[in-house]
């Protein structure tokens, strides 16, 4: 009698099991998105997506808990490498910037040598992150590497990084394909993917428009992330205005190569392409 209790129980939960496998696998229409210019009152805009990533300061832990139970993961943005007029913490660390950021008036690259910036992010805002409960980090501006090419804002990076490891939630960077080239060459493992923005599109900042890219950037940046793969690590694309040519390129693209991908209507990041 104990025996037939248990089978009926083992195949009671193995069926739920297979349940929930098929609900979760079905119920998202996309992939991935990126939607850092919305916030929490726009949160049932963004719950057809598998993986989101948010501004992390927008978001509570309610929020991300409410999304979770939608059975999505969340990445927090983290710009490591440069620093935004807006933050609450500029005139504090304004001292650290190193120069003008081309085209983002807002902000300004920032000296990520810096212990105290570094203990900053890490200690600071990557724990506040963490303690309200998202998935991962989503890095922003390593490029600092590529602007200053010396070989303390490399460490800077890799420091940051390594301390970020501490909270074990994924860590995907967005560009900084110069230092993430540097990471793969020294086997670094202190990160688990890259989101890499404009493979196939491009944005004209001085005429405010959306555009395919060049051959030759596009070429580039394919076998950048040929490198990427050939090191284990996930690939995503964050495209701009696409049109439905390069839209049929991007979605070749990342089902030969198991990529996801996100094509922005622009870059304010509020808003799929496809959507009205």
């Amino acid at each position: 009698m104990i025996e037939k209790i248990s089978l009926k129980h083992l195949s009671l939960i193995f069926l739920l099991s297979i349940v929930v496998f098929l609900l979760t696998s079905f119920s998202f229409q996309k992939e991935y998105g990126v939607f850092l210019g919305l916030n929490s009152t726009d949160i049932k805009n963004i719950l057809s997506y598998r993986t989101v990533v948010l501004e992390g300061e927008e978001f509570n832990e309610n929020h991300i808990q409410y999304l979770h139970q939608n059975g999505q993961k969340v990445f927090a943005y983290l710009n490591v490498g440069a620093l935004e007029k807006y933050r609450s913490y500029y005139n504090k660390y304004k001292k650290f910037a190193l120069g003008v950021y081309y085209d983002w008036p807002d902000e300004k690259w920032i000296d990520v040598s810096k212990k105290e910036w570094q203990e900053f992010i890490v200690e600071n805002k990557a724990m506040e992150y963490h303690k309200k409960g998202f998935d991962g980090f989503f890095i922003d501006n390593t490029d600092v590497y590529y602007q200053y090419k010396k070989d303390e804002i490399y460490k800077g990076l890799v420091a940051i990084l390594k301390g970020l490891r501490q909270y074990k939630m994924e860590i995907l960077i967005n560009g900084g394909d110069i230092f993430v080239e540097r990471l793969i060459e020294e086997s670094l493992d202190v990160f688990d993917g890259v989101n890499q923005e404009c493979v196939f599109t491009s944005i004209n900042f001085k005429y405010n428009r959306y555009e395919e890219q060049s051959e030759k950037e596009n070429t580039y940046f394919l076998e950048y992330l040929a490198k990427v793969r050939k090191y284990n690590k996930k690939v995503y694309l964050l495209e701009y205005g696409a049109n439905a040519s390069i839209e049929k390129k991007i979605i070749s693209y990342c089902k030969t190569h198991k990529a996801k991908y996100f094509i922005s209507l622009d870059k304010s990041l509020t808003k799929e392409n496809s959507l009205p």
